[in-house]
C-alpha cells in the first residue's frame, strides 16, 4: 500500500528463464482481510464469503 493510493494484490509469476513479472490480482479501498487475500489467488468473486478455514496465505501465516 502506498499512501494515499488504494492497497493492490499481486501475483509473481515467472515469464521466460530466469525472468519474472507480477500481476495484479485486485485493488482494495481498505486493508484486506486474510479471506480477501485468499480469496483473490483462489479467484473467488469479491461477494462470495470464503469459509473460516482459510487458504494458501493462512496457511503459511498460521501454521
Amino acid at each position: 500500500m502506498s499512501y494515499p493510493y488504494r492497497y493492490e494484490l499481486y501475483k509473481r509469476v515467472d515469464d521466460s528463464p530466469g525472468k519474472e513479472k507480477y500481476v495484479i490480482l485486485s485493488t482494495f479501498t481498505e486493508r484486506p482481510t486474510i479471506d480477501e487475500i485468499n480469496n483473490s489467488f483462489e479467484g473467488k468473486p469479491r461477494n462470495e464469503k470464503g469459509k473460516a478455514s482459510g487458504g494458501f496465505l493462512s496457511e503459511m501465516f498460521y501454521a
